[in-house]
């Protein structure tokens, strides 16, 4: 059966998002995993997310665009009735919502991470420990299990959607029955990890904010008093200009270089993150809104295209993720150069 200009483009758009999403994330995991100048409490909520990200690269990308090319489930080769096409309909249903939570949830502890560091640096190895960061991790896979488990044992159920050409929480003309799972999943998917990665956010750019006009208040001070200073013994002078311009050094010293080149570099590596997390804000956004008009019973007002459009941007987003990270995070940039370099001459 022919494929009509849309659903050509939409199996073009699904195969580049699949090569960026594993061979992106592929690139990330391999420098996080091999430099050791890597292997720091922060990376490894970065390498969590990189791995969930490949994952909806490998398979829900992959299956994706095998059905879209051949308009139907590539794996039902019995009928909607066949032992196969449910288990591998609810193993890719299931493996969705998995996958999703622990994206989300792995950028909200991301950021607890990165507001500690920057807001608490003094007490960010007390807090944010080796035996914590693990007990978080495995915390964040066991609540997106929790989330993701329900259709399996009885509450909801999985089927295939003609809009994403994939399976979903039900298919999009049974939203009513199973609006309570939706409602469950929605509430433990989205507002909590959301309203984390706000308040996180919010409290890391005051505390810049705060921490810059501070250094510009001291510089400013600094020279004024420099500038100011007025005697008329020129051998006086000199020693006073002396003794006022130690002073302004040490003001304006305050932080020194090195301070500031990690404070840059840890701003940075923060920019990197919160664009990852606008980035994957704004794409969970559209197919949010679809959600609750479903959970409300207006969803079949909703074109099928339109449907599609939400689906592909929210997809979209794990082959995003790696580019931001190799072009916004220099470590994890500089890592990969040598490790291709290295490869290259090998």
């Amino acid at each position: 059966m022919e494929l009509d200009w849309w659903t050509k483009l939409l199996a073009v758009l699904m195969c580049l998002f699949c090569i960026l999403s594993v061979s992106g994330n592929t690139l990330i995991l391999s420098a996080l995993i091999r430099d050791r100048s890597l292997h720091n409490r922060s990376n490894k909520f970065i390498r969590n997310l990189a791995f969930a990200d490949f994952c909806v690269g490998a398979w829900t990308m992959s299956v994706t665009f095998s059905s879209i090319i051949h308009k139907y489930w590539i794996f039902d080769f019995a009928g909607d009735d066949s032992p196969l096409y449910k288990v591998t309909c609810n193993f890719s249903a299931f493996l969705d919502n998995l996958l999703l939570t622990a994206r989300m949830w792995t950028l909200a502890a991301s950021s607890v991470d990165r507001y500690i560091l920057i807001c608490h640096s003094g007490r960010y190895r007390d807090i944010i420990s080796k035996s914590r960061v693990k007990t978080l991790i495995v915390l964040i896979w066991t609540v997106a299990t929790v989330a993701a488990m329900p259709p399996l044992l009885g509450w909801s159920k999985f089927g295939y959607t003609d809009s994403s050409f994939n399976c979903g929480i039900v298919p999009d003309a049974e939203w009513t029955p199973h609006r309570w799972y939706f409602l469950y999943f929605f509430v433990i998917t989205f507002p909590l990890p959301l309203i984390i990665i706000i308040a996180c956010y919010y409290c890391i750019f005051s505390t810049t904010l705060a921490s810059n006009s501070t250094i510009i208040m001291q510089n400013h001070i600094a020279s004024k008093e420099l500038n100011s200073t007025g005697v008329t013994s020129s051998g006086k002078e000199k020693q006073s200009m002396q003794l006022v311009g130690r002073r302004a050094s040490a003001m304006m010293a305050t932080p020194n270089r090195k301070s500031q080149k990690r404070m840059w570099m840890m701003l940075r590596v923060t920019i990197s993150i919160f664009l990852i997390v606008t980035a994957s804000v704004v794409s969970v956004l559209p197919i949010l809104i679809i959600g609750i008009l479903g959970w409300s019973g207006v969803s079949l007002s909703i074109s099928v295209r339109m449907h599609q459009v939400v689906h592909w941007i929210f997809v979209g987003n794990s082959a995003v993720n790696p580019i931001v990270f190799g072009l916004m995070n220099p470590l994890i940039r500089s890592s990969i150069y040598n490790m291709l370099k290295n490869l290259k001459r090998g």
